[in-house]
């Protein structure tokens, strides 16, 4: 049975609908006008980035740019301000949101700009709608916030921090899409950012098993250790007594001191677990206090990752020595 239309693509730019060539954005805007649907695309950001009110401004400066290729209908902007205490500011134009008071108290937690227009392309005549939005988030704004939960929320954040930002575009034209696409990953790859240290990276990869290799050092150097000094604390023929005594000294050594390694271990694998870069974005006076806090946070966490592996070593050194001067019974 021969279908009442015959389509098919002739090359990127057309298609064949009953041996005529029609442009196929004329067939896509058709296609999506009739079924009022839109594809979205989006991109998540991970970097631990340094934004500023200028680097907004150079981003609201590219985007203006790049609707002179086009032939613009309507446009606007607007401008979402999340604090860290819950509460929102939103700006109708990015022009307002210049006027945003920087004296302000609450750091930033994150930042959304929407931009909304529409586009007549001289191919099909016909307007079509597009929303772009960039949500940045302050690493530094989400740790605040986090210090203020408990629990399970904690960890929430701890894990959301992660996340520094997400760029979504509903278009109907692919190709005007990927023209905003990457006119934003380019501002964006200008941004400032930070990275984490080679050596911090390879011990959050095995931070999991800190557990595991405090209590299996310690295990190892404690029963080497008994091995080695066996005879001194052990005569050649020793009585039931002496076994028992001896037995109850080494077992119990070796028990706490493999409950504080696997504490220790517990207490390193959080902390260097909970590193971060240093990433926000600053606008106001309370981003500049948060971003202090953060730098002394991160230096607190390195020193803590320290002090618990020495004092996990301090243990075992102290078990040997007590465990000598006991002779083990």
């Amino acid at each position: 049975m021969r279908n009442d239309m015959d389509i098919q693509q002739n090359d990127n730019e057309h298609v064949r609908i009953d041996n005529n060539l029609v442009s196929f954005k004329l067939v896509q805007s058709i296609y999506n006008e009739i079924t009022g649907k839109k594809e979205t695309t989006t991109k998540r950001l991970k970097d631990a980035h340094e934004i500023k009110i200028v680097d907004l401004e150079q981003l609201n400066i590219k985007i203006k740019q790049l609707h002179e290729q086009y032939n613009i209908i309507s446009s606007n902007c607007s401008v979402n301000i999340f604090h860290i205490d819950d509460c929102k500011e939103q700006f109708s134009s990015f022009e307002r949101f210049k006027l945003y008071d920087s004296s302000s108290m609450s750091p930033c937690e994150n930042i959304l700009l929407e931009y909304n227009f529409l586009i007549l392309l001289p191919s099909t005549q016909t307007t079509q709608s597009y929303s772009i939005k960039i949500n940045l988030v302050s690493r530094v704004g989400v740790n605040k916030k986090s210090q203020s939960e408990h629990g399970f929320s904690r960890r929430f954040f701890g894990v959301m921090g992660k996340i520094t930002g997400m760029i979504e575009i509903e278009y109907i034209d692919y190709t005007v899409a990927r023209n905003f696409m990457v006119a934003i990953e380019d501002w964006y790859s200008s941004v400032t950012k930070n990275k984490t240290s080679k050596l911090i990276e390879f011990f959050q990869d095995w931070s999991e098993h800190f557990r595991f290799i405090f209590q299996a050092t310690t295990i190892f150097f404690l029963v080497l250790f008994f091995y080695k000094h066996s005879e001194e604390f052990i005569s050649s023929s020793p009585s039931i007594n002496t076994l028992f005594s001896g037995s109850i000294v080494a077992f119990g050594t070796l028990y706490f001191a493999v409950l504080v390694a696997a504490k220790m271990g517990s207490i390193s694998e959080e902390a260097i677990d909970s590193y971060h870069p240093l990433s926000f974005v600053k606008i106001n006076r309370g981003d500049d206090v948060a971003i202090t806090e953060f730098k002394c946070s991160n230096k607190k966490i390195l020193i803590k990752l320290l002090q618990s592996s020495v004092f996990a070593l301090a243990v075992n050194i102290i078990a040997l020595y007590v465990t000598d001067l006991l002779g083990m019974g």
